[in-house]
C-alpha cells in the first residue's frame, strides 16, 4: 500500500497535480463498479434454458454438469467475470 501511495504522489508531482491522478483513480473505480455490477445484475435476471439446442454440439456443452471437468470454470472466485473460453 505505501508503494501504490509513492506512485501516486510521485505520478501527481510529475504531471503538477494531484487532483488529475485522484480523478483517473476516482474514474477506474467507478467503470470497475460499472462493470461488476452490470455483471451481476444481468447474471441474477437472465437465466439460460438447459441444454442449448442452437446448434447440435452446444446440447452436450451446456447441460448442468457439463463443466465439472474444467477445473478453473467450476472454480467460484470471480466465476461471473470469467467467459468460458477463459479455460484456455
Amino acid at each position: 500500500m505505501k508503494k501504490i501511495a509513492a506512485w501516486l504522489k510521485t505520478t501527481a508531482r510529475e504531471l503538477g497535480t494531484k487532483s488529475a491522478v485522484r480523478n483517473v483513480f476516482f474514474l477506474w473505480l467507478a467503470w470497475v463498479f460499472i462493470l461488476i455490477g452490470f455483471q451481476a445484475l444481468a447474471s441474477a435476471r437472465l437465466r439460460p434454458e438447459r441444454p442449448d439446442r442452437v446448434q447440435e454440439w452446444t446440447v452436450t456443452e451446456t447441460t448442468a454438469t457439463a463443466q465439472n471437468d474444467k477445473v478453473y470454470l467450476i472454480e467460484p472466485f470471480l466465476n461471473d467475470q470469467v467467459c468460458w473460453d477463459s479455460e484456455f
